[in-house]
């Protein structure tokens, strides 16, 4: 019995139990304080789903009900083409893919008050084990 409650333990400990519920698997979330300090002003957002460094290197999301900081796996963009591109992140097992591609039939965006903004259309997909989710969403890249 006691073997139970620890592997059940351990299992939830790594996140697991969370990746059941797949209403909460990947959800929004607003930024706080210390990530805002991280980004220094510059970021690239995807809605409320998905924000990274403006350089790509560090990024967070909202993954089994709890904020991830996730760290740039891949050593550059993978697949770089002008209007095109990807990033892989990963944290504690999970690794996040995103396709990025640059919008352009967007319109200036009151988020961002700046006219430098790029426009950008991701897909998002999250694999943890077995389990992976993909989202797609819509935001831009500025300082």
């Amino acid at each position: 019995m006691k073997s139970i409650v620890v592997s059940a333990f351990l299992w939830c400990v790594a996140g697991a139990c969370a990746w059941s519920q797949s209403q909460s698997f990947i959800g929004p979330f607003e930024t706080t304080e210390e990530i805002e300090r991280e980004l220094d002003g510059c970021a690239c957002r995807m809605g409320k789903l998905f924000v990274s460094s403006a350089d790509g290197r560090i990024a967070w999301m909202k993954i089994g009900g709890r904020i991830q900081r996730l760290h740039l796996t891949s050593p550059e963009d993978i697949g770089i083409l002008p209007d095109k591109f990807a990033r892989r992140y990963s944290a504690h097992g999970i690794v996040v893919t995103v396709l990025f591609r640059r919008d352009k039939s967007a319109k200036p965006s009151a988020q961002s008050n700046e006219s430098e903004a790029v426009k950008l259309r991701a897909t998002i997909t999250v694999q943890n084990g077995r389990t992976r989710r993909t989202v797609k969403a819509s935001g831009f890249c500025a300082c």
